[in-house]
Order: structure tokens, then C-alpha cells, then sequence
């Protein structure tokens, strides 16, 4: 990337430091205009100082006096990756204790990796980097301490839009923040990083307690001579077509994530008894895995996910007493017994379709289930609605007169993904009293609907698909105000949006489809939008026969919008053919 001139490494800079662009207090100029000099233009540098210095509890010119006589290197003068690396080092030394293990850790993965939160805060609750504290959960302080790292600059987040409706937030480091990591890793004996025969040469008289495997299958077969897997207590295995690692051998370890492995024999899982963290993708075409047919020994277990071919489940793992985490993204008929899984506190690709009648009924004794996403592999829907007798997403869910008549009782579920259409909203809905996060998609939408919804005290986040809505398009009305909406997403294309003043006081982000030949013929059907005080983000999807007409009706858009809230909105408009 090219050095940024003066002004955009001003902006950068200011920007992170003091969150505006153009203002610098006074006393600050100076040493600023110093930091930046010794940055030379290059972002990597300007940010990583500037989140470091943004991160400190108090602000003074000393402070930032000591920080500029910390870098050695001038980058404008000599643009070096030392110098770069001493900058980089600067950074990592001023991090508290806790997040230095943290960031460490992410030396696991390899270079160009993408990182999921979610996963990477539960392997270091599994190593026990983390724990609870003052009541708060140990996932909870691990996701601030993520938030933090995000915060300095040393994990990137970052958005990709694979069409309009799927979007997908994901995190990488800097390739240099990795080389950091690596070296630092390695000077402290935190963990290994295997590429090739060199590595395990050199480390097969260490005690290796966090172990990453990123070789060539050919290269592979040679590692259980030479090193020994007793002392790891994380091993992550990336990319790779074989039998060879003793999974016996690992009789500490707590965390095993299988990424893209064909031919691994998993069999001997069920006597890793202090394992915490299981994950297991496989992505090759043709293969399949097995689990072992009795995995109760796993007492320690509190996240599985299998994201593979897999032709069952074990009988046994409705015993797993810790196991509060499970995604299984094939669609496969759970065990019996599911009611006994009391510490289930997510479970995502369940298929309603391939479940028992006991085990439908049983989802609703999960006291503790706080997300839940299920969805159907095919058109199901209709041919098993006969048969769910019991439905869930609370602790007591009967299902009588089609989805309706449901019995629902403290609810505590705070995340709910139906990925199929109801007939209607179901009355059960209006129960979700901690529900912050919905996608429920209808056939048919009325106003009444939209009330039942608004009454949802805790729901900050919806995505609505309605197949047919009233003549007037979805009215958010000011007698029944959304109090916690900040994001809403409709789902299907050409319904008319009507925002009354104070119905949804807080919607920052606002997403929804339009037809170009329905706007051309009927016009925008959007009103009301100067009623969204604290809207900042419009996403739109246009979809179009004729790509000459969609510049104008883009245009239209921005004028609506612009015309109330004027240079104030991030806008993302893609266009589609259909």
C-alpha cells in the first residue's frame, strides 16, 4: 500500500485518537505531528499508534512525549520492516498481561485466516485464559477482551457482502501483527507453529503445550517420531488428508479444531476426557467422518461443532452434563432424550423435519437455551406440520391449531433464527420477552403483526420476510413503538415501508429491496423516513430487466434520503438482474 499524504495520515490518526478528523487539541499538535512523522505515511503504523495511545485511561503530552521517543526508526526517512516491526512490538508491550496471552493465541491459526469471535473466545474460555468474575460470564469478559484487541488495531474486522441478504462479519491480523505474534509465541514457549520438518527438528525436546499443524500431507507422516503430543493442550490441524496423529497421545488436551482434514481417525475422542472444545470441519468432496458411538466420558465438553458429512450423532451425547454449545450444520435426526441436555445454551442447524415428536416436544424443557436456529433442508414445512405436537423456543412450548395455541412461561431466549415460512406470526411470539434478535419469516403479515412485534421489549435486531402484506405496505406506527429496534431488515421485494414519528426512535441501520420496474411504474413507496432520528446506514437492493433504468431510481433514493438527513448516512445500493 502507498504512504498517505499529510492530511490523509492527519485524519487516520486524529480519527482514531480523538474520533474527528480534522480537530487536534492544542497541546497535542506537536507530538503528534512528531508520531506521525516517524510513521511515514503508512497505516499499518499511523493506526497501531493511534490505537495505542487512544487506549490509555488518560490523555497528557507526556505520555505522548514517551511514546515518541519509543520510536526508533523514522519510516518517512527509512522505510524499513523493522522499523515497522518496532512499531508493531511498541503496541504489543503496552498491552495489559491478559491480552497479550490472547493475542498470542491467535498464533494458532495461519496466515490469511479468517477468525470467528464466537469460536475464538470459547477456545481461550477451554484453556482457562479467561474465567468469570463478579457475576459475569466467562464468554461475556472473554468477548470484551476481543472487543479490546479490536479496539487497538490488532485484529481487523472486516464485512463481506456475497449477494444483498447475506452479509458476513469476520475478523483477520495484519500479516506483520501475525509475524509479531509467531516470534513472540516462540520466545515464550506459548506454542508451535509446524510448517515443515525444520520446526519439529527443533521442538522435539520441548514440552509443546499448544500445537498448530499447517503441513503437506507427505510431510505429515513423518511427526510422531519426533514430537510428542503428551503436553498439548490445544490442537488445531489445518488443510490436510490423513490418519497419522495419535489422537491417544493428547491426554490433556482441552481444545481440538479440525479444519478442512480429510481421513482423521476420530474414534479415539471419547477418551479425551479433559477436552472442552471440539470442532471438526471437512470440506473435501466424498468424504465422510465418523464419531465414536459413545462420547458420555467427555464430561468437560461444552462446545461441539461439526460442520462434515456425518451419518450420526453418538446415542450418549444427551449425557454430555457441561455441553452448552452445539451446531451441526448437516441435517440429521438428534438422539432421544434431547430434554436432558440442560446446559444447552445454543443450538444452531437443527432441521425440525428430521426430529422426533419427543425430541420436538423436548426442546421446550431447555431451560437455559438462549439462541436457537433452526430451518428446513427442503419443503418440508408443510408435510411435518401435522406432526409437531410440541414446538419450541421457551421453557413450556405446545403447539395446537396450527402454530397458535402455544403455551409459553419465562421465557429467556435471546436469539431466534426460523429460516421457513409460518402461515402466520405465531401468537407464541408476543411471549419472547428477552428476545433481542429475530428472523421469522410469514406468509401473511398483518398490522396487528407488527403491534405483537413492537411489544417486544428487548428486541433490538429483526429480520422480516412476508410474502403478502396490506394494501398499505408495513405500517410501524407511533400507538405501538419498537423501544429497542436498532436494526430492521424486510425481506421480500416491493412492500411499501411506513415509519410514523416515534415508532422506531432507534434504528440506526435500515436494509430492504426494491423492484426498478415497480418503482417505475408506482414510484418509491417509502414514507416517513425523516421520522428516523437516529438512522446511519441504509442498505438496498435494487433488482432490475433493463440495468439503463437502475442509475435513475438509485438516484431517486439517495434524494429521499438526503433530503432529510443530508451527508449523514453510509449507503450501500447493489443492483441484481431478477
Amino acid at each position: 500500500m502507498k504512504p498517505l499524504d499529510d492530511h490523509s495520515s492527519r485524519q487516520l490518526f486524529y480519527g482514531r485518537v480523538f474520533g474527528l478528523e480534522n480537530t487536534c487539541p492544542h497541546p497535542f499538535e506537536e507530538p503528534s505531528e512528531k508520531i506521525l512523522q516517524k510513521c511515514g505515511g503508512l497505516p499499518l503504523a499511523i493506526i497501531s499508534i493511534a490505537s495505542l495511545l487512544a487506549s490509555q485511561s488518560t490523555r497528557s503530552v507526556s505520555q505522548w512525549n514517551y511514546v515518541l521517543n519509543s520510536l526508533r526508526s523514522d519510516l518517512r526517512s527509512n522505510p524499513t520492516l523493522e522499523g515497522m516491526r518496532q512499531i508493531l512490538n511498541l503496541s504489543y508491550t503496552h498491552l495489559p498481561h491478559h491480552l497479550k496471552t490472547c493475542l498470542l493465541y491467535i498464533g494458532m491459526y495461519p496466515e490469511d485466516h479468517d477468525i470467528e469471535k464466537d469460536h475464538l473466545v470459547m477456545q481461550w474460555v477451554a484453556e482457562g485464559f479467561v474465567c468469570g468474575i463478579d457475576g459475569r460470564d466467562a464468554l461475556e469478559i472473554a468477548g470484551s477482551y476481543f472487543n479490546e484487541l479490536v479496539n487497538r488495531s490488532m485484529i481487523i474486522q472486516l464485512v463481506e457482502h456475497h449477494t444483498f441478504y447475506m452479509e458476513r462479519i469476520y475478523h483477520k491480523v495484519h500479516d506483520m501483527v501475525l509475524d509479531l505474534i509467531v516470534s513472540k509465541s516462540a520466545e515464550e514457549n506459548f506454542l508451535c507453529v509446524v510448517e515443515n520438518m525444520e520446526t519439529i527438528t527443533r521442538r522435539q525436546h520441548c514440552k509443546t503445550r499448544r500445537l498448530s499443524l499447517q503441513l503437506g500431507e507427505a510431510e505429515l507422516d513423518k511427526i510422531a517420531p519426533w514430537m510428542s503430543l503428551t503436553h498439548v493442550r490445544s490442537l488445531c490441524i489445518f488443510g490436510l488428508r490423513h490418519r497419522s496423529i495419535e489422537l491417544l497421545e493428547l491426554k490433556f488436551i482441552r481444545v481440538l479444531f479440525v479444519c478442512k482434514v480429510d481421513g482423521l481417525d476420530l474414534a479415539p475422542i471419547g477418551k479425551l476426557f479433559q477436552l472442552s472444545y471440539l470442532n471438526v470441519q471437512c470440506s473435501y468432496p466424498g468424504s465422510s467422518m465418523q464419531l465414536p458411538k459413545h462420547i458420555c466420558g467427555l464430561r468437560h465438553l461444552e462446545t461441539l461443532v461439526i460442520d462434515a458429512p456425518l451419518v450420526e450423532l453418538p446415542q450418549d451425547i444427551v449425557h454430555l452434563p457441561a455441553l452448552s454449545y452445539l451446531e451441526v450444520s448437516v441435517c440429521i435426526a438428534y438422539p432421544d432424550g434431547i430434554s436432558k441436555m440442560k446446559s444447552l445454551c445454543t443450538l444452531k442447524g437443527f432441521d425440525p423435519s428430521k426430529q422426533s415428536v419427543d425430541n420436538l416436544r423436548a426442546l421446550g424443557e431447555l431451560l437455559n437455551l438462549r439462541e436457537l436456529d433452526m430451518h428446513f433442508t427442503d419443503d418440508s414445512f408443510r408435510t411435518t406440520e401435522t406432526r409437531m405436537l410440541c414446538f419450541i423456543p421457551s421453557r413450556t412450548v405446545g403447539y395446537y391449531d396450527e402454530w397458535n395455541s402455544l403455551c409459553l412461561s419465562d421465557c429467556r431466549l435471546e436469539q431466534l433464527r426460523l429460516g421457513f415460512n409460518f402461515p402466520r406470526l405465531p401468537m407464541w411470539v408476543g411471549q419472547l420477552s428477552t428476545l433481542s434478535s429475530l428472523e421469522i419469516h410469514v406468509d401473511e403479515l398483518c398490522n396487528d403483526d407488527i403491534s405483537v412485534l413492537a411489544g417486544l421489549p428487548a428486541l433490538a435486531h429483526l429480520v422480516l420476510g412476508a410474502t403478502n402484506v396490506p394494501d398499505e405496505g408495513i405500517v410501524f406506527s407511533s400507538s405501538a413503538a419498537f423501544s429497542s429496534l436498532d436494526y430492521f431488515e424486510s425481506r421480500r421485494t416491493g412492500h411499501s415501508l411506513h415509519f410514523q414519528a416515534g415508532a422506531v426512535p432507534k434504528v440506526e441501520t435500515l436494509r430492504f429491496q426494491l423492484d426498478v420496474d415497480e418503482v417505475n411504474s408506482c414510484g418509491i413507496r417509502l414514507a416517513g423516513v425523516e421520522h428516523l432520528t437516529n438512522l446511519k446506514r441504509v442498505a438496498i437492493g435494487l433488482g432490475y430487466t433493463w440495468e439503463s433504468d437502475v442509475p435513475m431510481v438509485e438516484a431517486a433514493i439517495r434524494a429521499i434520503f438526503d433530503e432529510h438527513h443530508p451527508g449523514r448516512l453510509v449507503f450501500h445500493i447493489t443492483s441484481f438482474y431478477g
